[in-house]
């Protein structure tokens, strides 16, 4: 569900104006690294609250390139923070060629969204539901995330893009984001 709920937001992030910003391993899908042993931790908050505050070093494990070696391919030695055994299987070299991964996901919106434009207009759609945050960009194409508890209809259109699969045509599950070019008018 986390990374179905990441997929989404991320999707609904890409859809609006302006500039996105990527933080290491999102496009990975990369869980946070809470089990980092006590004496390998070097986020100073660690350190000043006694152990009490975790810190960021977690989130700063150096990334898995490959799904081998004493780093995943971040270098020639050891990582500076401790790469548990599961980055293998989250690395960009496990991903690379994997249609439904995350890299991939992630690098198919970011070439729609260079394709179609990220302009500064957009227009609210309200007729998808309330618990559907909708917008219409420039180039004909809405952006449609279903926050609520069950699938709305969707308009009918062409996808371009979901963040997660549609398991019923001309629906949108709960917690997905779409990018549909709609045959109907919700341009602004």
């Amino acid at each position: 569900l986390g990374l179905r709920r990441a997929r989404a937001v991320t999707l609904l992030a890409l859809a609006l104006p302006g500039s996105m910003y990527l933080y290491q391993g999102e496009e990975l899908g990369l869980p946070e690294v809470i089990d980092i042993p006590d004496d390998r931790r070097q986020d100073p908050i660690f350190h000043r609250s006694r152990g009490t505050v975790l810190g960021r070093d977690g989130s700063r494990v150096p990334l898995p390139w490959t799904r081998t070696g004493a780093s995943f391919g971040f270098g020639s030695g050891g990582a500076h923070l401790p790469q548990p055994r599961w980055f293998a299987d989250y690395s960009a070299e496990a991903q690379t060629d994997d249609p439904g991964s995350t890299l991939a996901f992630y690098r198919e919106a970011i070439a729609i969204r260079k394709v179609e434009g990220a302009g500064v207009d957009l227009g609210w759609v309200d007729d998808l539901g309330e618990d559907v945050l909708a917008f219409s960009r420039p180039g004909g194409w809405t952006s449609a995330t279903n926050f609520g508890p069950a699938p709305v209809a969707l308009p009918e259109g062409h996808t371009l893009i979901s963040s997660s699969p549609l398991d019923a045509p001309g629906q949108l599950p709960p917690d997905t984001t779409i990018w549909i070019r709609s045959t109907s008018s919700h341009e602004a």
